[in-house]
């Protein structure tokens, strides 16, 4: 993958959406909606997400449906950053390669942003960025990965500085 260079310390915050719902037999993967629980596990991340005080300067999400009303759970629970969302159909319809090639042009040098989407891409970036081998970031889960000033998106140059609901080896 082609390097993307970094002006400023860089924060990606990459959210997985809630747990989907399975109840409509042959129901479109685009078309998915949350289940109850999944309802829950973003109310409860958008609470730790104000604890921690992150407002990234831009947020991209999946326009699957799952996503989208993971986004807007996020808003009404109180995470302020939510009111700057930004539908984005790579983050659906590409691997972590596509999105980091997409992100080239995305980026502008803001310290934080975040994308709200699906595994296995998400899984692939944290992998790719930090040079870890992971588990599984699960559904409502969250991980910020941090680029120290002057260094460049390639392979194990990211540092995990923080996660929710990941597992690791």
């Amino acid at each position: 993958m082609e390097r993307l260079k970094c002006c400023l310390t860089m924060r990606l915050l990459l959210i997985r959406h809630g747990k989907s719902s399975w109840d409509i037999p042959g129901q479109p993967d685009m078309e998915r909606p949350l289940a109850a629980r999944g309802h829950r596990q973003v109310k409860d991340l958008s609470e730790i997400l104000q604890l921690k005080g992150w407002l990234p300067a831009k947020i991209f999400v999946s326009p699957s449906l799952r996503t989208q009303l993971t986004a807007a759970l996020l808003r009404s629970s109180g995470w302020k950053a939510a009111e700057k969302f930004e539908t984005q159909t790579v983050l659906y319809e590409s691997d972590a390669a596509g999105i980091l090639e997409w992100l080239k042009g995305a980026y502008q040098n803001e310290a934080m942003i975040a994308l709200v989407g699906h595994n296995p891409y998400l899984n692939e970036l944290i992998e790719y960025c930090t040079g870890r081998q992971i588990e599984n970031l699960k559904t409502s889960g969250a991980v910020l990965l941090d680029w120290n000033s002057g260094s460049e998106w390639e392979e194990g140059q990211a540092r995990l500085a923080w996660s929710h609901r990941l597992e690791e080896y």
